[in-house]
Order: C-alpha cells, then structure tokens, then sequence
C-alpha cells in the first residue's frame, strides 16, 4: 500500500502540473488575441485601385476603427484607393511617404474633421494638397511635405489647434486663403522664397504666433492676413521692394 504522505505529494505535483498548464494556456490566449490584433498596418505594396483588398488581406479580423497606423511602403493611390481612409475613425498616424498619388494631388477633405489624427507624412510625388485636406483635425501636430509640393490649397489646414511647428517645402509656388486660420499653437514660421502672395485669412486667428519671416519673393499681402494674431512681434519682409499691403493685415 503507498504511503499516505507519498501519495499526497503526488496529487500536489499533478495540481501543480495541471495549474501550470492551464495559466500557460491563458498566456498563450493572451498572446495570440494581441498578435491577431495589432493597432497598426503596414502595407509593402499593391496594384492602382486595389488598395482595399490588400489592405482587408493585411488587417485580417482586425476592427478598421481600430487601427491607429497605416503605413503604405509601395504602390500609386488613386481616388478609389483614397476611399479606405473613410474606414479609419481612430486612425492617428499616415505614412504615405514611400508611395505615390495619381497625379500628384493629396485630395480635397480627404482628412477633415479627422479627431484623432496626428501625424501625416504625403505621398513623395505630392504637387498639390487640396483644399481642406486636413482641416479642423484638432489632434494634428506633425506634416511632412515632399519636396515636390508646390501649391497647398484653401483653408487645407484651417483650426488645427495643436499644430505648433510646419515646414513648408522649399519649391512652394501657392498658398490658398485661410490655409491656416485658426491654427492657435503655431508659433512661427518661414515663407519660401518662391510665393508672391500672401493670401487673405492665411493667418488670422494664429493667437500664438510670434514670428513670421516672408521669402524675398513676396509682392502682395492681402486683406486681414494676419488679423487677430495677438501676439506676432516680428514680421520680417525680405522683399527688395515693398509689397502691396491689403486691409487690416494686422486687424485685432
């Protein structure tokens, strides 16, 4: 006959064994559940216009709204791939860096409104970033251009409260009105020396604004262009001649 106490550790190690296995189990579940579920996609390449399956084949069961990072490597976006970005309410980060757009225009409204959105990095053959593209995107700290931009369009960054700090691209021809109306963080900034006009509304209610230095290119500033920036203390004008100075520029 087995010894009591013999057959008392015996039971104590197989619960020991079976306890062990069954967290290892709870482990593996954790861990499986949080590899199926990432909150970022990274897609290496696709084909024009086929952005959507890919990208459904990369996600997996993974929520849309879920996702906070898509990053695309390869490939031409065109405005049917453009539409996946209407699925991604908690998207917070863009990089876009590697691709290209079809014609090179970043389009219309394409993020406005976005809450969440932070950081945008545009497609590397980007001309034109139209009108509103990321307007009233209250998160929105960093964007970085390609050196191909040459034109941003109207109010395409209008009320992006928390964007402190924007380079824009050296080869900038156009600015549209009120591109960045409303932008209360932004400190300072540099004009290149490519755009002649200052359009109206660029930037009125910039209430942080201190600095602001204009390329040497400048010949019109229009109306109301810095109204209400209530604390600008240096508008530096590198212009040989003077420019023509709307109404109200400096209105409070």
């Amino acid at each position: 006959m087995m010894d009591p106490n013999k057959k008392k550790n015996i039971i104590r190690i197989i619960m020991l064994i079976l306890a062990g296995l069954m967290l290892l189990g709870v482990f593996a579940q954790i861990f499986i559940y949080a590899d199926e579920n990432p909150t970022d996609v990274v897609i290496d390449s696709f084909e024009t216009g086929n952005l959507k399956t890919v990208f459904d084949e990369q996600r997996g069961s993974l929520d849309p709204n879920n996702i906070t990072e898509l990053t695309i490597k390869s490939g031409k976006l065109n405005a049917t791939d453009m539409n996946v970005f209407q699925m991604l309410s908690g998207i917070q980060k863009v990089d876009l860096s590697g691709a290209e757009i079809d014609g090179g225009i970043f389009p219309a409204f394409i993020f406005m409104g976005r809450g969440k959105i932070q950081t945008v990095l545009l497609p590397k053959n980007t001309t034109t970033v139209g009108n509103g593209a990321m307007q009233y995107c209250n998160e929105l700290t960093t964007v970085i251009f390609p050196d191909s931009v040459t034109e941003i369009g109207s109010n395409a960054f209008e009320n992006c409260v928390k964007l402190e700090a924007i380079s824009l691209p050296a080869g900038l021809v156009k600015i549209g009105d009120t591109c960045f109306s409303g932008c209360s963080s932004l400190s300072s900034i540099d004009i290149p020396d490519n755009v002649t006009i200052i359009p109206k509304n660029l930037f009125a209610r910039c209430s942080s604004l201190t600095e602001v230095h204009l390329g040497k290119n400048v010949a019109t500033i229009e109306d109301y262009a810095f109204t209400d920036c209530s604390n600008l203390k240096t508008l530096n004008i590198w212009s040989e001649n003077a420019p023509k100075i709307g109404n109200g520029i400096l209105k409070m």
